[in-house]
């Protein structure tokens, strides 16, 4: 579910857990945000609470907004950072077309031109689309890469993450005397056994010399242990030593210039088709009348 961290609070943690709430994207926008959203509501004790019955919150954090500056942009990320959410999205504070800051934005001349931005990179993972008060053009690439990098030294990969955040919503409710509750939690922790035991154990051996890191994901697969008995043990260690190896060929493979590029594909409506033809046809027409002109054009 999508969500403010006020309408969370109107909730009791059994409320959710019995309402089969298992992820939450939820907007954190620093401690001195105006936003009414998040009014009198500590975000940090929030998430904790949630994450600490399973319930795995999408932290989302924007970059530049109004009152940012290159000398208080560290607070803030550092701010979203020690929220230690599962995931965490960084985003560009970007008036879109169609919105009221857009508006606003266009009215105070402050949006770049089409050929300066083009609007296919307008989607707040690259740069602005307008001149902020206070970040110079360029710098908000950087406050960004930053932010995402500084999330994952402090809190590691977010798949670990994941798995301690539903481990601790197993121990905690898997003899809930509601047997939908039991019934969602034994199909979630399912892979547990096997392939995410396995994830585990591989980062545990690639971030061997993390020693911080280290420890956390020893935390975790020492508790799957405990919890899943000695074949997951068996099981975690054969395949985690190939999936770190995976890793190590990927890394190689990246290293070497290859990169994560999908296919390409698009599809056309009706409308685009019948456009299409008549473009066809049309071009046609032109290039009939043009081969009839060339004759009468050579006798002069």
């Amino acid at each position: 579910m999508f969500s403010s961290a006020r309408v969370m609070k109107s909730y009791t943690i059994e409320q959710l857990v019995r309402l089969g709430i298992s992820w939450v994207w939820m907007g954190l926008e620093g401690q001195n945000s105006s936003y009414a959203k998040l009014s009198g509501v500590k975000t940090r004790d929030l998430v904790k609470e949630l994450q600490a019955h399973g319930i795995r919150v999408l932290g989302s954090t924007i970059i530049g907004l109004e009152e940012h500056t290159p000398d208080n942009i560290r607070d803030a990320i550092d701010y979203a950072v020690s929220h230690d959410t599962v995931f965490h999205q960084f985003m560009l504070y970007t008036p879109l077309p169609g919105t009221p800051l857009y508006e606003e934005h266009k009215a105070k001349h402050l949006l770049l031109d089409e050929k300066e931005m083009p609007v296919a990179d307008i989607h707040g993972q690259y740069r602005f689309n307008y001149h902020h008060p206070h970040i110079a053009q360029g710098q908000e690439t950087t406050f960004l890469q930053n932010a995402f990098s500084l999330d994952f030294m402090k809190n590691g990969p977010s798949l670990a993450r994941m798995i301690r955040v539903m481990m601790d919503g197993w121990r905690l409710y898997k003899n809930h005397p509601d047997p939908c509750v039991r019934t969602r939690l034994e199909n979630e922790i399912r892979p547990f056994r096997t392939t995410y035991a396995a994830a585990v154990f591989a980062m545990k051996m690639w971030f061997r010399k993390e020693r911080t890191l280290y420890r956390k994901l020893k935390s975790i697969l020492s508790d799957m242990y405990k919890e899943f008995g000695w074949k997951t043990r068996i099981i975690a260690s054969t395949l985690g030593l190939i999936g770190c190896f995976t890793i190590w060929v990927e890394k190689k493979r990246l290293a070497q210039g290859w990169t994560y590029e999908p296919p390409t594909f698009y599809e056309k409506n009706a409308r685009a088709l019948e456009l299409e033809r008549s473009i066809r046809v049309e071009e046609r027409v032109r290039m009939s009348r043009k081969h009839l002109e060339l004759p009468r054009a050579a006798m002069f």
